[in-house]
């Protein structure tokens, strides 16, 4: 059961911070692709792009928090 815990530590960290990411990215989406050093002057994502990357986050931080909640279970 150890191992669902590490995963779900894992997972929940990934899905945190890349949730952050695509706030980030939805609030200023300009900023977010001048970071970009091989095509700092592109398009940057479109709004959809960015929700898609958030609900994913979303889901990937909420399935670590139940790998840690089942690795408690005995």
């Amino acid at each position: 059961m150890r191992g669902f815990r590490i995963l779900g530590l894992a997972l929940t960290m990934l899905g945190s911070c890349s949730a952050l990411i695509a706030v980030v990215a939805l609030l200023d989406p300009v900023g977010t692709k001048l970071a970009d050093d091989g095509d700092p002057f592109g398009v940057p994502a479109s709004p959809l792009a960015s929700w898609m990357l958030l609900t994913a986050s979303v889901l990937v931080a909420a399935l670590g928090r139940r790998f840690i909640r089942r690795s408690g279970r005995g």
